[in-house]
């Protein structure tokens, strides 16, 4: 079995590319991504995503400092534990259970439909 070392010196890149600009794995300052396509279908381990992406910018799951989300489209459908929502989403903002500082709120249309659970803990 041969061993092939590539030396890798970069700033910012760092890539080996398998095509034009695509199927790419950077170790670099921002992405140290592998990609399999244009900017989509990429598992990366960076500052901001660390990230495994299937599309665009959605079905992903996240494990960051803002999100560690699991969505299924757009920006909606969304099971978020982070620092603001831990909020389980099922439609655009509405639909929403959430586990937050202000609210914990069960809610099923845009304002109106609504369980509010306003809880303190005294010390």
């Amino acid at each position: 079995m041969a061993l092939i070392k590539i030396p890798i010196y970069a700033n910012k890149d760092s890539t080996i590319r398998f095509d034009n600009k695509d199927s790419t794995i950077r170790f670099d300052n921002k992405d140290s991504t592998i990609r399999f396509d244009n900017k989509d279908s990429a598992i990366r381990f960076d500052n901001k995503g660390s990230a495994i992406r299937f599309d665009d910018k959605v079905s992903t799951i996240r494990f960051d400092n803002k999100d560690s989300t699991i969505r299924f489209d757009n920006k909606d459908s969304t099971i978020r534990f982070d620092n603001k929502d831990s909020t389980i989403r099922f439609d655009n903002k509405d639909s929403t259970i959430r586990f937050d500082n202000k609210n914990s709120t069960i809610r099923f249309d845009d304002k109106d439909s609504t369980i509010r659970l306003m809880i303190r803990i005294l010390q």
